[in-house]
């Protein structure tokens, strides 16, 4: 769904459940993206936006897209064409408690949850995304014709740094992945509408491919397992506690595991 431009949608169907028309295996919740026919009158749309991300302190988000539409031939034939480029940071800060199961009082039934650890991440994450597409559709009275390509990349450049605190191993565990990677698709359809007499009868031919890859892709962990938290700390309670009773010693602290 995020491949597909909001601009070239005229609408959304979703059907609830299964229709006559439909497989005999057909599942319900359906949704159907209705594409924007051209207007009679020559038209075109184009828009600039801009965004800053203040937790990153980036103001470099942007948004463009610019579309041409028209009929011809008597308004027989409509095209749409349009084209898009984008870039947002979807960078962001990620606190995780985790929780273990303890005992059940048989007498009262209450089970006691108890702290496991607590997960620290900062996140950066540069998303771009260039789109292209081509709608057009031929009206022959009783038939019609449609058509619609559509190209679109989606490139991510990931970098996660991320601090776990284990009380009940005990240990500090700093993990950091640096991930780069993209998505292609493809997508052509082609539709037909013919009316014979009482009965309509509808066609179509479509073929899609997504190609994706992974350049880069390494992470690394570091594992410090001495005096890392102090005497009182209660391994079991609230995770949001662990953090201020960790002892950092980057002295004490290894790596332990690599992938590439």
């Amino acid at each position: 769904m995020s491949l597909i431009s909001p601009e070239l949608l005229d609408g959304i169907e979703v059907f609830k459940s299964p229709l006559p028309d439909m497989d005999a295996e057909a599942i319900g919740g359906t949704v159907n993206l209705k594409l924007r026919k051209a207007p009679k009158e020559f038209r075109m749309l184009a828009k600039a936006l801009g965004g800053y991300n203040e937790l990153n302190n980036d103001p470099r988000d942007y948004k463009g897209v610019l579309q041409l539409s028209r009929r011809v031939f008597d308004n027989k034939l409509g095209f749409v064409v349009q084209g898009g480029v984008e870039r947002f940071n979807r960078g962001g800060d990620i606190l995780t408690n985790t929780w273990s199961r303890g005992q059940t009082d048989d007498s009262t039934g209450i089970t006691e949850i108890l702290g496991n650890t607590l997960r620290l991440e900062n996140r950066q994450e540069i998303r771009r995304r260039y789109n292209g597409s081509l709608s057009m559709d031929y009206d022959l009275g009783k038939s019609t014709f449609s058509f619609f390509g559509l190209y679109s990349r989606t490139e991510r450049d990931r970098f996660y740094m991320q601090e776990r605190y284990v009380p009940s191993e005990p240990a500090i565990e700093y993990w950091g992945r640096n991930i780069n990677n993209s998505l292609d698709l493809y997508s052509l359809q082609l539709n037909g509408e013919h009316s014979l007499g009482p009965f309509v009868l509808d066609w179509t031919v479509s073929n899609s491919e997504t190609q994706g890859e992974t350049p880069l892709d390494f992470s690394m962990r570091f594992v410090n397992y001495s005096q890392v938290f102090d005497s009182g700390l209660d391994a079991t309670g609230p995770p949001p506690t662990f953090l201020g009773s960790a002892q950092h010693d980057l002295s004490r602290t290894l790596l332990r595991s690599h992938a590439q």
